[in-house]
């Protein structure tokens, strides 16, 4: 995956992870815009059906199992999701930013029926 991928009008709904790249450098050499992802905690103020603020996923955790291909065992174990939840609330480093949406959708996108 070298990125420069165009992602656009999707819905990101019910996953345990939003989306994921390879790498932290390929994810963010994509282009994020315009998806709706229900973990988005953003507002709307002006009602144009994009937040006001870009949807942005870091790399918590998720660095363990990334970077050492043998750790992938206990990826969503509750041992790594209680790893995950205390790096949220007490970082003891600065997070990889994976990728933004620099504007997403409130609501997902009207799917279109075509024949």
């Amino acid at each position: 995956e070298k990125g420069g991928h165009q992602i656009h009008h999707n819905r990101f709904i019910d996953n345990f992870v939003d989306a994921m790249g390879s790498t932290t450098d390929t994810s963010r050499l994509n282009h994020w815009e315009g998806n709706y992802w229900d973990s988005y905690s953003g507002f709307d103020l002006n009602n144009d059906n994009i937040g006001d603020q870009p949807h942005r996923v870091y790399l918590y955790a998720d660095n363990i199992w990334m970077e050492r291909p043998m750790a992938r065992f206990y990826r969503g174990t509750p041992a790594l999701s209680l790893i995950d939840f205390v790096e949220r609330l007490i970082p003891s480093s600065e997070p990889d930013l994976m990728y933004a949406d620099s504007k997403p959708l409130m609501a997902p996108p009207i799917q279109k029926n075509t024949p």
